[in-house]
């Protein structure tokens, strides 16, 4: 596995092969204010964002924990962040072609589901500073049908903010 360096005397490693920059090719090629020359800068900065957030927040970091990281879960957000650029090429119509929703958005709940799985499953969340007050997760069947009530929760805390008239 790659090196990456050192943190704390420990090494970093990582699965972050990134291609080089498609130029023209990339359906984000307008948007993207990076130089488009070598590999490509939105991913590499977004991985290294990614480490970084995971680096600064570890309690107690050890070479278990940061080959953990770099090996399972740096490519799921590096799959994340090439999903979201492909997102940039869906048009309105195509979004609307027979109703369905577009493969890319189900695509992107998936790694993003995979990327909580795979955190709880390694025990992230335990091991970073200020990590929730239970000391675990909430239930993992929560985040994925999300509370019924949230809705009505905002329109209910907008009406309580509402000055008199």
């Amino acid at each position: 596995m790659p090196a990456k360096g050192l943190v704390d005397g420990l090494k970093v490693t990582s699965l972050d092969a990134i291609q080089e920059c498609p130029k023209e090719e990339c359906v984000a090629f307008h948007a993207c204010n990076y130089i488009k020359q070598g590999p490509c800068k939105v991913r590499k900065y977004f991985i290294l964002a990614v480490h970084s957030a995971y680096l600064n927040t570890l309690k107690e970091p050890n070479e278990v924990d940061l080959m953990r990281i770099g090996s399972l879960l740096v490519p799921l957000w590096d799959q994340l962040c090439r999903f979201k650029i492909e997102e940039m090429s869906i048009t309105a119509t195509m979004m609307m072609k027979g109703y369905r929703i577009h493969p890319i958005f189900k695509a992107v709940r998936e790694t993003i589901k995979a990327i909580v799985q795979m955190e709880y499953q390694i025990g992230i969340e335990r091991k970073c500073i200020g990590g929730n007050v239970s000391g675990k997760f909430p239930n993992f069947d929560d985040f994925m049908h999300g509370d019924p009530d949230y809705y009505e929760s905002l329109l209910k805390s907008d009406k309580e903010e509402e000055p008199d008239i």
